[in-house]
């Protein structure tokens, strides 16, 4: 086998490291968390998931959010929290997995093996798949309709 070279080396660590979720599309914050995308034209972070094309736009693999669709999802994020831990407060704590596609979260679940469903058949919640601008246009409508209560 072939020894890396140190630059080799230090290229997939930062690929292994490199952030998968959403970033503020701001050039300002992008800048800053990737010195690399000040060049733009053809770019391609090792840090987040954005990329400009070789005529300087974001690339369609870029995953990127504006701030305020940014404060929708961490508002939506912390609703949800509320309510769960309320649930949770109320004593409300069935079993009630997702399915999604070929995944369920038994597939993730630590109790797995104590589970009183395990051996049993198991009744999921099906998530359908959904385009990301159909699930931010669905959280915007419901943190605007917070506000406006």
């Amino acid at each position: 086998q072939e020894e890396m070279t140190q630059e080799a080396l230090e290229k997939e660590l930062l690929k292994s490291l490199r952030m998968e979720g959403y970033t503020n599309w701001s050039e300002d914050v992008l800048r800053y968390t990737d010195a690399v995308l000040e060049q733009k034209n053809g770019t391609s972070s090792g840090v987040v998931a954005v990329d400009y094309t070789s005529k300087g736009s974001l690339g369609s693999y870029s995953k990127v959010m504006s701030g305020n669709q940014l404060e929708w999802v961490a508002g939506h994020v912390q609703e949800k929290m509320k309510s769960l831990a309320g649930e949770i407060y109320e004593g409300n704590v069935q079993i009630n997995p997702y399915k999604y596609k070929k995944e369920t979260g038994c597939d993730y679940c630590p109790y797995v093996t104590i589970c009183r469903q395990a051996g049993q058949k198991i009744t999921y919640r099906e998530i359908k798949p959904q385009k990301d601008d159909e699930i931010l246009k669905t959280i915007r409508t419901e943190q605007e309709e917070l506000k406006n209560e």
